[in-house]
């Protein structure tokens, strides 16, 4: 029959994208798995990499009604979160060679483009931080030794999602030394706790009270532990 449907149906395209959304897919895994299904990119595309377009433009051309019952699903579904499965799984698809540090970039800001579809919230803020200020402030120096040290932290899940916040801010040595610094002057009572509040609020987004480590501090302070120390297991280096 003419009008018959095609075997493919709309639910094949909310998987992918839910798997691709959630992470658990990396984009070349979905090219694969599409066999070919999938047009060229457009070129007046905001964002070219983006592989939920690809999915939506084959599905329509199978249907147009697809269309329809995908931005409803997708839209309307709970599960097109980030998680930490699917970080872990971008991460280690990079590390492997599978996937570009543009494809894991262009994965980790999807959410920024796909507000016409869904309001996705991050698994964890933890994880929110990475995808959507760390990786794009550090886009320059993506490399297979630094998502080595990301895919640790984030592996390791010790959680808490302030501990994970401060040891991605830590990957930079220069923030390692800033964090020696300036605890070493609060420690030896050259500033004072409203300067340390203001410290903690600009580089990690918290305050004394929320800090994880306000108790190792105070040991610091009495001398029942080094400093350095404490930025190893702010590092959350095992």
């Amino acid at each position: 029959m003419k009008n018959e449907l095609p075997r493919v149906t709309a639910t094949y395209f909310i998987a992918l994208i839910k798997a691709y959304l959630q992470g658990l897919k990396t984009k070349q895994e979905i090219i694969s798995e599409t066999s070919g299904m999938l047009p060229p990119p457009d070129p007046e595309d905001r964002n070219p990499a983006n592989i939920t377009h690809q999915l939506i433009a084959a599905a329509t051309k199978l249907n147009e009604l697809f269309y329809f019952e995908i931005v409803e699903k997708v839209s309307q579904a709970e599960d097109t979160t980030p998680t930490r499965n699917g970080l872990l799984h971008h991460l280690e698809a990079f590390i492997a060679g599978d996937i570009t540090d543009q494809d894991l970039l262009a994965w980790a800001t999807t959410w920024y483009n796909e507000d016409e579809m869904t309001e996705a919230y991050f698994e964890s803020a933890s994880i929110e931080y990475f995808c959507l200020f760390w990786l794009p402030a550090n886009k320059a120096h993506i490399n297979i030794k630094l998502m080595q040290q990301v895919l640790n932290i984030f592996r390791l899940n010790c959680g808490s999602v302030l501990k994970e916040k401060i040891a991605l801010v830590l990957l930079s040595e220069k923030e390692q030394q800033h964090f020696l610094f300036f605890l070493r002057d609060y420690t030896d009572h050259h500033k004072t706790a409203e300067e340390l509040d203001i410290y903690l609020l600009k580089k990690f987004g918290m305050d004394h009270q929320s800090f994880p480590y306000m108790m190792e501090l105070r040991q610091v302070m009495h001398k029942e532990m080094k400093l350095e120390a404490l930025l190893q297991k702010a590092k959350l280096i095992v």
